[in-house]
This record gives C-alpha cells, structure tokens and sequence, in this order.
C-alpha cells in the first residue's frame, strides 16, 4: 500500500518545502535564514524546478519504487517510450 504512495510523498513533500520558502520570503524571511536577499526566494524557486524534474521522471520512478501503472508496464516491457 505504501509503495502506491511513494512517488505522490515526494512530490507532496517538494511542493509543501517551496510553498514555506516563498512564504518566509513574503513574510521577510522570519522563519528560514537567508543569507542574503531573495534567498528564500531562490529556494522556493530551486524546489519548483526540482519538482518540474521529479514530474517528468513518473514513470522511470514509479518502476524503480515497483508501482505497476499502465505507463510503467508500458516502460518495463519496452512498448512505451524511454525516460531516462
């Protein structure tokens, strides 16, 4: 059951930490330190584009992790495109 839930915690987890750095940075960086200006900002940023490359790394992740979607049975059979 835990294996179904792995790639959405990681994807969950990544949203919620940039949502807190853009927040600290709207709220004039109170909670995270920033040593220097914008760096919440930067943060925020950095965990979106980490975000963007964990969606575009579903499949390759759900087969790693075993979770047997239609698109990982595509990819572990070879009948779907690879992404790597």
């Amino acid at each position: 059951m835990e294996k179904e839930h792995f790639y959405y915690a990681g994807l969950f987890m990544i949203y919620m930490q940039a949502i807190r750095f853009l927040t600290d940075y709207l709220h004039n960086d109170v909670y995270y330190t920033a040593k220097y200006e914008g760096h919440n900002l930067n943060r925020a940023k950095n965990q979106i584009s980490l975000l963007e490359k964990l969606l575009q790394k579903e499949q390759i992740l759900k087969h790693l992790v075993g979770v047997h979607t239609d698109e990982a049975v595509a990819f572990e059979t070879g009948t779907g495109s690879s992404v790597v």
